[in-house]
């Protein structure tokens, strides 16, 4: 059975049935602010993130016995991570696909790497702005990447960092360039055209589709450089 997870501004996390009909099984009441991201923690658990400042796991097999978490983090009360001029509130959580053990999350908190078995932040993850960057979207490449770590926010620049927290690539993609990032996804193979034919193109590859305030939609190679641009004036 297909599920679809929808989180609201009450701090609420509803849970569908997807079929011929759309049943309502479940709602977790996850926290006591609003929900501002949401993502997959492996086939049976997911992770939230919200206003209050909270990260937190859960584990769909308690359906119908309880609405406890399985781990909580507090990004707001790591002295390297702290923000508090900005807020404790939190926009982004991701985990990595490869091993759901690892994941980011940032907001007034820097945004850091994270380990849920370790139980604490691994590293920082700083961009190359002098402004208060803050993350609007997070999420991890594909298995098999050597660039592991991606992020767009309220410079409208996406970032790319590998495990280790180094910036691989800083790559300005919206027009005015303080317009937000605030949806980024891995497509995986895709195919794009060759100069030399467009008909008959090429390779098969995966690419990054960026979008935010301004309207348009950019496609960006895995290596950082711009592919292409969607102009939705």
């Amino acid at each position: 059975m297909n599920q679809l997870y929808v989180c609201d501004s009450a701090g609420s996390v509803h849970v569908y049935a997807i079929g011929s009909n759309v049943i309502p099984l479940h709602k977790f009441t996850a926290h006591n602010s609003t929900i501002h991201s949401i993502s997959s923690a492996g086939s049976k658990q997911f992770v939230t993130s919200s206003e209050d400042g909270l990260v937190r796991f859960w584990d769909c097999r308690t359906i119908g016995h309880s609405d406890q978490c399985t781990s909580s983090f507090q990004p707001h009360n790591e002295l390297v991570l702290a923000r508090p001029r900005l807020g404790n509130w939190l926009t982004t959580v991701a985990c990595d696909p490869s091993d759901y053990n690892w994941f980011v999350t940032g907001g007034g908190p820097r945004l850091a790497l994270w380990n849920r078995r370790v139980g604490k932040y691994v590293v920082p993850l700083v961009p190359d702005t002098p402004e208060e960057w803050y993350p609007q979207t997070s999420l991890f490449s594909l298995p098999g990447e050597d660039v592991r770590i991606m992020a767009g926010g309220n410079s409208g620049r996406l970032f790319r960092w590998d495990h280790a927290g180094c910036l691989v690539s800083s790559l300005a993609l919206t027009e005015p360039p303080r317009a937000r990032i605030s949806h980024v996804i891995v497509a995986d193979s895709l195919r794009i055209p060759t100069e030399e034919s467009s008909t008959n193109p090429t390779s098969t590859s995966s690419v990054i589709v960026a979008a935010g305030a301004g309207p348009a939609i950019r496609l960006v190679s895995m290596l950082g450089y711009p592919l292409g641009l969607l102009s939705l004036r």
